[in-house]
């Protein structure tokens, strides 16, 4: 596969993360690879960028009183 192609299919990726988030709002990355039928580190991956890019928010909602690292969840930001 070329450069070009690779970017092509990344930015789509991205296009249907964002576009699920608008649709369904807050998602843990679980949800979001069940759903888009993707990896936990293609997900993260392209989360990361859409986060540094300004397109998603990611905060930590705990861990439901069980042990461990808190549950990470993702939302769209609203542009107008």
């Amino acid at each position: 596969m070329k450069n070009k192609e690779k970017i092509g299919k990344a930015a789509e990726l991205r296009d249907r993360i964002l576009d699920l988030l608008l649709d369904e709002g807050v998602m843990d990355r679980t949800d979001i690879c069940q759903v888009l039928d993707i990896k936990w580190t293609t997900a993260y991956d392209n989360l990361k960028i859409l986060l540094e890019q300004g397109f998603v928010y990611k905060y930590s909602g705990g861990s439901n009183g069980e042990r461990g690292r808190p549950n990470v969840y993702w939302e769209a930001v609203e542009l107008d």
